[in-house]
């Protein structure tokens, strides 16, 4: 987090803590008032660079920022496990998979469909959050299968 008076007089940075806090004394003038312009910076977030003009008097102040996350590009390798370990093994090999349903695990209405290419690659776009993926193909018999739940999180 940046603060910076209004008039370029002076500056303050300042991290926040793990649920998004933060606590900075900065200067007023004699009339017991202070205009700040604060930046939160946060990659995988926006606005990234934005500001907003916070007036500050001599009793605590605070501001609320909500910083919106930015999709992020999900990938994976489809394989047939056949040990159940969760890798892919020297003996195990990619698998082309023409149906893999991803669905939010927080909104059950939200799903994505994408498919794999020949090599098992897969790449989709999605808001981060928690998600199950599944996948249907002929070599497991045509079930749709779940893979294993995800943490999609901004970068």
């Amino acid at each position: 987090m940046t603060l910076e008076a209004v008039d370029g007089s002076v500056t303050f940075e300042t991290t926040s803590d793990q649920n998004g806090n933060y606590r900075q004394w900065v200067r007023i003038g004699l009339d017991g008032n202070g205009t700040y312009k604060v930046t939160a910076e946060r990659a995988g977030f926006e606005p990234k660079e934005e500001f907003w003009e916070h007036k500050i008097n001599v009793t605590n102040q605070s501001r609320d920022i909500q910083l919106l996350a930015l999709n992020v590009t999900f990938n994976g390798t489809t394989f047939i496990d056949l040990n159940g370990n969760g890798n892919m093994n020297r003996f195990e090999h990619p698998v082309q998979v023409d149906h893999i349903e991803i669905w939010s695990a927080e909104n059950t209405s939200m799903r994505f469909l994408t498919e794999s290419d020949e090599n098992g690659t897969f790449n989709v776009t999605l808001p981060p959050g928690a998600y199950n993926v599944y996948a249907r193909t002929e070599e497991d018999g045509g079930h749709l299968v779940h893979l294993r739940p995800h943490e999609v999180e901004p970068i």
